[in-house]
């Protein structure tokens, strides 16, 4: 009885403390977050960066206005294209999370600035909600920083946007079945050349979160379908 009782005892400890805080994703350390110094933006960029993958394929985590690089902590995402051979970006936009920036007046030129402050030339960008503020217009402006777009019921209410026909950029446009948005900006982003759609039955606005496991399958056969640029 002792022996159980003990053990009970652990497993409750354990569940208080990841109650408390603990992370679902054993790659996000403190080890893999940092602060990035943008010098031509809004100041300071907190990023959790899983390092260096095998011929760089890189996927770059935006966010919600509710949300942070931490949702995607919670859910598992970093571990679960790490171990398919990525390297994956978490970043806290200007003024959310860690980020001690100011928010900037012009969201259309911040990852034109992150991106080289990362070492990064492209990557596969995932930008949920609010986060199509600062992704939409760079993938009209500088369509190159892409190798493939994957909005998930982003804000679409940008400058510009009769542009989008003009993309070609592989897009997978991902939404929650019972979100009134995503069905909205779903009619906006089929106007990029090439698009695919997956919608995740039953889930609200934050799919994701609703439905983690989908949600990764469906980015995985995406992006592992894409054609990576060359690395020197």
């Amino acid at each position: 009885v002792g022996m159980w009782s003990r053990s009970f005892w652990l497993v409750g400890l354990v569940l208080c403390y990841c109650t408390l805080g603990c992370s679902a994703d054993g790659l996000c350390t403190p080890a893999n977050g940092k602060m990035i110094r943008l010098d031509d933006g809004p100041g300071e960029i907190f990023v959790m960066d899983t390092g260096e993958a095998t011929g760089e394929k890189v996927l770059v985590l935006l966010h919600g206005a509710k949300f942070s690089h931490e949702t995607w902590c919670t859910i598992g995402t970093y571990s679960y294209f790490v171990e398919k051979g990525y390297r994956v970006i978490g970043v806290d936009l200007p003024g959310k999370g860690r980020s001690g920036a100011k928010l900037m007046s012009q969201r259309s030129e911040f990852l034109g600035i992150l991106f080289p402050a990362l070492h990064l030339k492209n990557a596969v960008v995932i930008s949920p909600s609010m986060s199509g503020l600062y992704s939409l217009p760079t993938l009209i402006d500088k369509p190159e920083l892409f190798v493939g777009y994957v909005p998930v019921a982003p804000v679409t209410r940008i400058k510009g946007k009769d542009r989008l026909s003009e993309v070609k950029v592989p897009t997978l446009i991902i939404y929650g079945g019972n979100d009134a948005m995503g069905h909205q900006s779903k009619k906006i982003l089929h106007n990029i050349q090439t698009t695919k759609e997956h919608v995740i039955d039953g889930a609200g606005h934050a799919c994701y979160n609703d439905n983690p496991r989908e949600f990764h399958d469906a980015v995985y056969q995406f992006v592992a379908g894409l054609t990576w640029p060359q690395t020197a």
